[in-house]
C-alpha cells in the first residue's frame, strides 16, 4: 500500500504540486542528476509523491497529468525513464508509449516503467510486447518505487 505523503518527511502532495497539480513540474535536486525521469500519471496526489520520491534519490523529475503534456516533456526534456500510467484521460498508455517510441530522442530511447492497477496477464504480456522494463502495481509500497525505478534503469541500460 502507498504510504501517507507524511511519512515522507512531512512534504505533502500540496508542497509539490502547488495550486496546480496538472502543471509541469521541474525540480531537479541540487547537482547534475545521472538520470531524468518523466511522470505520467492523471492522479495528481499520486504524481506528487512519485515526483517527492525520484527527487529525493537524486532524479531530475518532470510531471505530466496527460498524454499531450506528457508528448511535450518527452520531447523537450528527453529522459531515460518514463513511469507510464496506462489509464490516462485523453489516451491509453500503450498508444502513448508508441508515440513516444516513434519520435526522435536524440540518443538512447527511454526505459519504460508501467504504473498500473491492471496488473492481469493481459496488460503483463502487452507490456512484453511494448518492451517495457518493469511494472509498478497499484497500491505499491514506497521502496517498491526505488527498487522498481533501479531495476527499469539497469535492464535498459
Amino acid at each position: 500500500m502507498l504510504e501517507r505523503p507524511d511519512s515522507l518527511g512531512g512534504v505533502s502532495p500540496e508542497d509539490v504540486a502547488g495550486d496546480s497539480e496538472s502543471k509541469p513540474h521541474n525540480t531537479a535536486l541540487s547537482g547534475d542528476p545521472d538520470y531524468r525521469v518523466l511522470i505520467v500519471e492523471d492522479d495528481g496526489e499520486l504524481g506528487a509523491i512519485l515526483l517527492t520520491i525520484l527527487e529525493r534519490m537524486g532524479f531530475e523529475v518532470w510531471y505530466a497529468a496527460d498524454g499531450q503534456q506528457a508528448l511535450e516533456l518527452f520531447g523537450s526534456q528527453k529522459p531515460d525513464l518514463v513511469l507510464l500510467d496506462i489509464a490516462l484521460p485523453d489516451i491509453t498508455g500503450w498508444r502513448l508509449l508508441e508515440e513516444m517510441r516513434e519520435r526522435p530522442h536524440g540518443g538512447a530511447n527511454p526505459a519504460f516503467l508501467v504504473v498500473t492497477a491492471y496488473g492481469d496477464p493481459a496488460n503483463r504480456l502487452m507490456g512484453k510486447l511494448q518492451g517495457v522494463q518493469g511494472y509498478l502495481i497499484k497500491p505499491f509500497r514506497v521502496e517498491d518505487i526505488g527498487r522498481a525505478v533501479m531495476n527499469a534503469l539497469r535492464l535498459h541500460a
